[in-house]
């Protein structure tokens, strides 16, 4: 991968007890746990170490620990200072919930990044993953036309100030990331937060793929934005809309996925590795799955979206009312 020069590099903000979760003791996650959590993740894993590096397109400076328990710790402390403090730390909200949303995140950035059960295993969609033109000497030098890529041009969604204005077409927008971050909307709007600027990400989006910081801001923003009438995956873990009654994990993976995994049961094939996920790291979190007994894990019976967005992804609004549990 080619480095993004210094002038459009992110902001480094003060990390100082940054391992120490910025002082935020509601989100309360140890680096024991992040290890107990992510023992194959990218660069580290022995199973990560015995396989990966012989994968088409691997190159020796791609191996670092682009998900380290550090990179999380500065990625939730840098997007507080930009107005994303109530990540995991809702002020009106009791410890066991604020550490079960961190448990909701950590499980649906597990599924999109897996290997199997090991999480974190993969920085970007595996599709995308391996160049398409056979060995090459340098990962780093590879054109960006040897990318699998989309045939359709991608634009700012209908309704943004910038609606079909940019266009970047020479370059590819698949999943990278914690979060796997899709679609030109969602690197532009995500780069004017962490950079004041669309245009970095629109014409770098690889920059994700090289700053473990940065990818997991880009989770943190997307689990925590709302564009138009959306509930997001923080409202949702937090009851923000308790007219609708209580709001669990099933409704995190509405609002993550809900083209795929509408109204599928917890042990059927579209949501069974997410509640996977998400009971593990609970139990090692501490906390139980739901509230007051109530564990809403699979997506069965709850409110459908309308998909409005231009690129079938992140832009939706509710046709109807969550069941109450």
């Amino acid at each position: 991968l080619q480095r993004a020069n210094k002038s459009t590099r992110i902001c480094r903000l003060p990390t100082k007890t940054v391992c120490n979760m910025i002082d935020k003791p509601n989100i309360m996650i140890t680096r024991h746990q992040w290890e107990t959590i992510f023992p194959e993740r990218w660069g580290v894993g022995q199973h990560w170490k015995d396989n990966y590096p012989y994968t088409l397109g691997f190159y020796p400076e791609m191996q670092f620990d682009y998900y380290s328990y550090e990179n999380f710790c500065a990625a939730v402390q840098a997007m507080s200072y930009r107005g994303f403090d109530n990540f995991c730390s809702e002020p009106k909200a009791s410890r066991e919930d604020n550490r079960r949303e961190l448990a909701a995140f950590l499980a649906h950035i597990s599924f999109e990044t897996s290997e199997g059960m090991h999480a974190l295993y993969h920085r970007e969609e595996e599709q995308h993953e391996q160049y398409q033109s056979g060995s090459i000497e340098l990962y780093r030098d590879v054109a960006k036309t040897n990318y699998k890529m989309s045939d359709s041009p991608v634009y700012y969604p209908l309704g943004h100030r910038r609606a079909e204005q940019l266009k970047f077409n020479r370059q590819s927008y698949h999943g990278r990331g914690p979060v796997q971050l899709r679609w030109a909307y969602n690197y532009g709007k995500f780069s004017e937060v962490a950079f004041g600027n669309p245009n970095i990400l629109l014409n770098k989006p690889d920059m994700l793929l090289e700053d473990g910081k940065l990818g997991f801001m880009s989770a943190i923003w997307y689990w925590t934005t709302t564009p138009k009438n959306v509930v997001t995956p923080h409202d949702y873990m937090h009851d923000h809309r308790t007219k609708f009654g209580y709001c669990g994990f099933g409704h995190t993976i509405a609002a993550m996925n809900e083209d795929f995994e509408q109204n599928a049961a917890e042990f059927g094939p579209y949501v069974r590795d997410r509640v996977v996920f998400f009971r593990r790291c609970a139990e090692v979190l501490g906390v139980p799955v739901g509230r007051f007994t109530i564990a809403h894990l699979d997506t069965m019976g709850i409110c459908e979206f309308h998909n409005l967005s231009l690129g079938g992804d992140r832009f939706r609004t509710e046709s109807s009312t969550c069941a109450t549990f």
